[in-house]
Formats: structure tokens, C-alpha cells, sequence
């Protein structure tokens, strides 16, 4: 297993917290858990009270659940008041994230505004995806507004309100990491551009390193460009290639469909164990695809998020057009739950299947469907954009009824994500050069 220090990290987070509640942004498998863990483990050793809440091990439909992380003797602001002694306490909120519906959100929020209000010994610190603290005003508007005590380095400007970000590893870290690690420095030095990036994101070397336990050929790693091939990878190996691959996938299918269908990233075990796939069910956890979230093993998730994410893509989404809308579509706050999922479906064909790709996406920029699930595989094309090839197919199918509304749609979603796409890509500007002697489309 590797580790990675960030000292640096960790000694800015430390002293963020001591300043008042806070949120803790982050892309995907950056290391927010990661550093709530560290900092919670120092401050045990200097006897400071403190809690941690994952709301990725429950399942949160009324502040009610919440509740029951707590003794049922006592209100929860009477056990967090006693437990504090008085003195400077710390409650961390892992995973808010993971609270992707609505009636989650509220839940979540007024258990937060209510522990401001009613225990104010106790500083809340809460892990949250940037995009997430982005979108989730109800949740991310009860904490306080910027202040500038946070460096600059460890802040976005886009979110106005009180918040820690982790940054990306840096090449001191990445040193440390080659010096512990050889075989990673080996991998990283035949890498591409956008693999060596791919390494400035702690879970994605913990990718890199279950391959490397499965004796991955090299060159089969040094060959991905996006995280979603090292997924690819990592499936292939973990899923496919064992030899109960069916009671696997058949299991997962069943845990995914039951975690989709209550909107959680959690499940009981009793209800993931299918009759006679114990051996099976072992298998998933020894393989790090599974991972018990409480110490009595009862409730089960995913090894990461977004290893759930993955495999709702690869289990439960059906590389058929009408199949996957319907999926989609059937349930209302789906499309928002889903929403990596779905990335990692349109990604997956992007850089496997492009011709599947373009059928699905035509399909889903028909005018019978929801704006925004028409704006799924758009996100994914203007994401994933590397050189002007790509997108020439977008403009020489002028004939598509549905051609002005996906031209559209990419414009829409090029424009809102101009901050990491640079304007000057000569892709894009080729891509304007030729739209400008097409079809006038407003």
C-alpha cells in the first residue's frame, strides 16, 4: 500500500479547521477522506473530542437516520454536549456527496443546521466533490462565508462560502511516492502526458496499483490516456478475467440495482449475498471491488465511489439506445444520482466504440427528451475532446433533424466549461471556423 505524507497539506487543513466550520472540496479521489482520516488520528492523540459521520455507509432519507448514529437514550445534541466537556470538539461530515437526492439533502441539512445552532462547542468539517459545492446550495449555503485565512493555493474561487480545497499531488509528492514505490517511477516515466497527469490523483495510483498486484503487463497501463480505461483495467482484471466472473457480475448487478433503486452507496449484507455465493461475495472483498463500511461488517459499499460509479456504468447500463434512456429516465432524480455513472458509460464508449457512441448520442438529443438528459452525452464530447477529427463528425451530419439542437447543447456546454478547456484548443476553434459557414441555427 502506498502513502504519501503531504505534510504541507495536512498542517494548512489543521490549522483551517481551528478556525470555524468548514467545507472540504475536491475532484474525485483526491484525498478528501483521506485527509479527514489523518487529521481525525492526530487529534485522538491530543485527547481533542471528535466524530466522524460517513453518509456513504448510510442511508439517509429523514434527519431521523441520522439520528441513529447516535445513543437512543439521548437527543443528539445532548450526546455531542456532554461529549464535548465543554471544550473544542470536531464532528466530520465524510462523503455529503453521497447524499444525491433531495429528500437526502434536506435531511442532511437540517441535521447540520441544527448542530450549529444547538452545539456550538462543536466545529463541522464536511467533505464534499468541488462539483457537488458547486450544485448543492441547500447543503453548502449553512456554512459561513470565505474568509482569508485559508492560502490562496488551498482555495477555488468559484465557491463563496468558507472552504478548504485539496489540490492535486504535487512533484514533491509524486518524488516521495517513486522513492517508496520504484515500480510506480517505472510506469510513470513511459507514460503519456495525460497518464503522467492521471498520476497527480491519489485514487488513481491506487488503480495503478491493483494492476500492478495483478502483474499487468506495462505496457497495457502505459497505454491509457483517462481514468476510465484504467477502470477498464481494472475491471477486466478484477471481474472478467476470474473464473466465477458470472456469480460476480451477477452479484454486483444485484448490489448496484439495490443501491440505484434506494439512492444510496450503501447495503446491507444480508441483502448482497446472493444463495451460494459466499466464495463469491469473499472473492469481491479480497479484490478491494468491496469493503465493509461499519466495524460490524453489516453494511457494505464499494471500495471507493467511484468504483460504484463504474460499475452501475458497466452492470446495470445496456449499450442499446433505447435501453439505457429508459434506465435513465424512469425514475426522476436518476439522471442527478447517476450522473458520474453516466460519465463513465459515455466515456467508456468514447475511447472503445465510437460509432456506439454517436448512436446513442443522436438518440439522446431527440426533442421527446428531458433537456438535461439530453446534455449527458454532450458533457462527455465536450469533455473528451482531443483534436478536431472528433468533433468534424458533429458537423458533417447537417442532415439530422436533431442537428441545430446538439450543435446548440455543445456550445451551451463549451461555454459553461471554459474555465478547463482552453478557448485557444485548436480543436475548438477549428470547430467554430467550419460551424460559421453552416446553417444559421438560432
Amino acid at each position: 500500500m502506498f502513502f504519501i505524507e503531504r505534510k504541507t497539506l495536512k498542517e494548512n487543513f489543521l490549522k483551517a479547521i481551528q478556525e470555524g466550520h468548514l467545507l472540504v472540496v475536491g475532484y474525485p479521489g483526491i484525498g478528501k477522506s483521506w485527509l479527514l482520516w489523518q487529521t481525525i488520528e492526530l487529534l485522538k492523540r491530543q485527547e481533542i473530542p471528535t466524530m466522524l459521520i460517513s453518509i456513504d455507509a448510510l442511508k439517509v432519507n429523514d434527519i431521523t437516520d441520522l439520528r441513529k448514529m447516535f445513543p437512543p437514550s439521548q437527543s443528539f445534541e445532548d450526546f455531542l454536549n456532554y461529549r464535548s466537556g465543554g471544550h473544542k470538539a470536531y464532528l466530520f461530515i465524510d462523503a455529503m456527496d453521497a447524499a444525491r437526492s433531495e429528500v437526502s439533502q434536506l435531511a442532511l441539512a437540517k441535521f447540520i443546521s441544527l448542530v450549529m445552532k444547538k452545539c456550538p462547542n462543536w466545529t463541522i468539517v464536511a467533505s464534499i466533490r468541488s462539483y457537488d459545492a458547486k450544485h448543492s446550495r441547500g447543503l453548502v449555503n449553512l456554512f459561513p462565508n470565505p474568509c482569508k485565512d485559508i492560502d490562496a493555493y488551498f482555495t477555488l474561487p468559484n465557491i463563496n462560502r468558507r472552504h478548504f480545497y485539496v489540490p492535486e499531488l504535487n512533484d514533491a509528492d509524486l518524488d516521495e511516492l517513486f522513492n517508496k514505490k520504484p515500480p510506480f517511477k517505472l510506469i510513470y516515466e513511459q507514460a503519456s502526458p495525460e497518464l503522467k497527469k492521471l498520476f497527480k490523483v491519489p485514487f488513481n495510483i491506487w488503480l495503478i496499483e491493483q494492476l500492478i498486484d495483478e502483474k499487468v503487463d506495462v505496457h497495457q497501463i502505459t497505454a491509457t490516456t483517462a481514468i476510465v480505461q484504467l477502470l477498464d483495467l481494472f475491471w477486466e482484471y478484477r471481474i472478467v478475467k476470474k473464473d466465477d466472473m458470472t456469480d460476480r457480475l451477477t452479484m454486483l448487478n444485484k448490489i448496484t440495482l439495490d443501491m440505484v433503486k434506494n439512492h444510496s452507496l450503501s447495503i446491507e449484507q444480508q441483502d448482497a449475498i446472493l444463495p451460494g455465493l459466499t466464495h463469491t461475495y469473499k472473492g469481491l472483498l479480497s479484490d478491494k471491488v468491496l469493503i465493509p463500511l461499519t466495524t460490524s461488517e453489516n453494511t457494505l459499499g464499494f471500495e471507493h465511489n467511484i468504483l460504484f460509479d463504474y460499475a452501475v456504468s458497466r452492470v446495470l447500463m445496456r449499450e442499446n439506445a433505447e435501453d439505457l434512456l429508459k434506465f435513465v429516465s424512469e425514475d426522476a432524480g436518476r439522471p442527478i444520482f447517476l450522473r458520474p455513472s453516466i460519465n463513465f458509460y459515455f466515456s467508456r464508449l468514447w475511447y472503445s466504440d465510437t460509432n456506439l457512441f454517436w448512436k446513442i448520442f443522436w438518440h439522446f438529443q431527440s426533442g421527446n427528451n428531458d433537456e438535461y438528459i439530453s446534455l449527458l452525452p454532450v458533457l462527455t464530447l465536450v469533455n473528451e475532446i482531443k483534436d478536431w477529427t472528433q468533433l468534424e463528425v458533429l458537423i458533417k451530419v447537417k442532415g439530422n433533424k436533431h442537428y441545430a439542437e446538439a450543435i446548440n447543447r455543445t456550445i451551451k456546454v463549451f461555454d459553461i466549461s471554459r474555465t478547463s478547456i482552453s478557448i485557444l484548443d485548436v480543436a475548438w476553434i477549428k470547430f467554430f471556423f467550419e460551424l460559421s459557414k453552416e446553417i444559421n441555427l438560432t
